[in-house]
């Protein structure tokens, strides 16, 4: 099978949910071959030990799709033109591809939205109303969908494929070694609480609200804490990151090289907090047990959030010191309460995210039916 989503980026959110749903396929699908659309296809077949096409060479993708039983399009934020319509054109162009190949094309727990444009709507239209079988990550993704007039193949809300990763598989993956080595190449102190803030540039992030992380940060530190800036988009996210951890006195720690998702377990695992406005930053802190204040630059963190019972600090557009210090320090006050929320949801979204390969499991067993047929 093919597999389209926003992968070879150096974007550690989306590597980590390829590095899901691989982790889990392998397990289900012993025998299966999978083929992901990459953007960087060396690395990802390093990385991942797998076949890997160039996405942006046309002809590799239709070879793929050609010889491949199924396109997986997803997870991720996909669908949307909130960072551009040429990015909705292309995953939606690679869906009609497939389906004019003739290929089952299935939707793994995709978030989907804002679609904006009457352009991309209309076509959003046209395109999904021809996939077989759509999953959704949350209950708005199928509400969007529902509301730009897709009505044809089944909707299904699951979760997030990063959910999936069980406490059996982290366990497989956090090397004690490699957590001593990164541990002391940052020079983070393990009888220390730390804090991770993982943020990225924005239009309605300005700097006056950027200090607000430093002054949240400094805070912390006279209290015991350690700081470290971990960019989750490199190097999108790198000069914010560089920014910011420099103001400190004497400047916070930073990640300043790409990793892999077993590096980011290792150092997310020492957290005792992480503040975010990336969303992967926010699910592997909930998958890891580890307390989070989420920011909203986009509706997906709300979302998330609310799965959880649980609100933004505030908005790119309205962030204040008060509000994101108030939710730090009902954590630290009250963790047990914070720790009780999470393991509420929690268990019901890593179901929900493994209903995900289940599904696509019907899809192949269906397909092969088909042909023996």
């Amino acid at each position: 099978m093919v597999v389209s989503g926003y992968f070879g980026f150096d974007n550690i959110g989306d590597e980590a949910i390829i590095y899901s749903m691989l982790t889990l396929w392998r397990k289900l699908f012993p025998k299966g071959e999978f083929i992901v659309l990459s953007s960087n296809p060396a690395r990802t077949k390093n990385l991942y030990q797998i076949k890997a096409a160039n996405r942006w060479r046309f002809k590799e993708v239709k070879r793929a799709i050609s010889a491949s039983d199924l396109l997986v399009s997803g997870g991720g934020s996909l669908l949307q033109d909130v960072t551009g319509l040429k990015s909705l054109l292309y995953y939606l162009g690679v869906i009609w591809l497939a389906k004019y190949l003739k290929k089952p094309v299935f939707f793994y727990a995709q978030g989907v939205g804002p679609v904006q444009s009457i352009t991309g709507r209309y076509l959003l239209r046209r395109v999904v109303n021809q996939v077989d079988l759509i999953t959704v990550r949350d209950e708005e993704s199928a509400q969007a969908l529902k509301e730009m007039g897709v009505n044809r193949p089944a909707i299904y809300v699951t979760a997030d494929p990063v959910f999936g990763l069980t406490d059996e598989v982290l366990n497989e993956e956090l090397n004690l070694t490699l957590v001593k080595e990164l541990l002391d190449k940052y020079h983070l102190d393990q009888s220390r609480p730390t804090v991770g803030f993982c943020l990225r540039l924005w239009p309605d992030l300005k700097e006056a609200q950027e200090r607000i992380f430093i002054q949240a940060g400094e805070i912390l530190r006279r209290e015991g804490w350690q700081v470290i800036f971990l960019p989750f988009h490199y190097p999108a996210d790198l000069g914010l990151s560089q920014r910011l951890a420099r103001a400190f006195t004497p400047p916070a720690a930073i990640i300043e090289e790409r990793l892999t998702v077993p590096q980011l377990l290792a150092i997310m695992t020492r957290l005792k907090l992480v503040v975010g406005m990336r969303l992967h930053a926010l699910i592997l802190a909930a998958v890891l047990g580890v307390p989070f204040v989420g920011i909203a630059y986009d509706p997906k963190i709300t979302r998330f959030l609310n799965h959880f019972n649980l609100t933004p600090a505030g908005t790119t557009k309205d962030l204040t010191f008060e509000g994101l210090w108030k939710m730090i320090k009902d954590i630290l006050t009250e963790p047990a309460a914070f720790q009780q929320k999470i393991a509420l949801a929690l268990p019901v979204l890593q179901q929900k995210a493994r209903e995900s390969a289940h599904m696509m499991e019907y899809i192949i067993s269906q397909k092969i039916l088909d042909k023996n047929n």
